[in-house]
């Protein structure tokens, strides 16, 4: 793989990672309110740059990128987790549950600071603002692609990560319905 050159890789970065920026770009452009979408492509992108550095088990350490200071780093694994799977999985937060208390996550789409703590209708809750948290995403993708056209080993390891992750297997069934499906056409 040695001589990659970024114009080897710039297709994929586009289509993954450029698209990724390209749409958060658009919806916080909007003044309709669009947090879970804005904020699951924002866990994505995290998921997406985690890979394509080469640490694909650890988008919580991409996320923690975007928090502002270390103690919201130190949060970053289970608020990343509690958004990511309850985004994922029910298009909805789960409650981060800390020294016995449940604490409601609450997006904002109007705030200014990417994550913080207010008075909420049952007690204290935690808001983020998908906005500039997808701000300081799209920044970070802009950081990557430098990091990329500079650096060979990291397209050798781009590229590697993300031709293996083109394809996915169909079963002899599936297969089976496919070419049904061509014949019906």
């Amino acid at each position: 793989m040695a001589g990659i050159s970024f114009a080897d890789i710039k297709k994929e970065f586009d289509e993954s990672l450029g698209y990724i920026q390209n749409d958060i770009s658009a919806l916080c452009g909007q003044d309709q309110t669009v947090n879970y979408t804005v904020a699951l492509l924002v866990l994505i992108g995290c998921e997406v740059l985690a890979e394509g550095r080469g640490d694909r088990k650890r988008p919580h350490d991409v996320f923690a990128e975007l928090l502002p200071d270390n103690d919201w780093k130190a949060l970053a694994k289970p608020l990343y987790e509690a958004l990511r799977n309850g985004l994922t999985h029910k298009f909805d937060t789960k409650h981060l549950h800390v020294d016995g208390q449940s604490i409601q996550i609450y997006f904002g789409w109007t705030l200014e600071q990417v994550v913080g703590i207010h008075s909420a209708n049952r007690g204290t809750g935690l808001f983020i603002s998908p906005r500039p948290l997808g701000e300081r995403l799209c920044a970070r993708i802009d950081e990557f692609r430098r990091e990329l056209e500079t650096d060979e080993r990291l397209r050798e390891h781009f590229s590697r990560a993300y031709g293996r992750e083109s394809t996915t297997e169909c079963s002899t069934s599936e297969t089976a319905a496919w070419k049904r499906l061509i014949a019906s056409r």
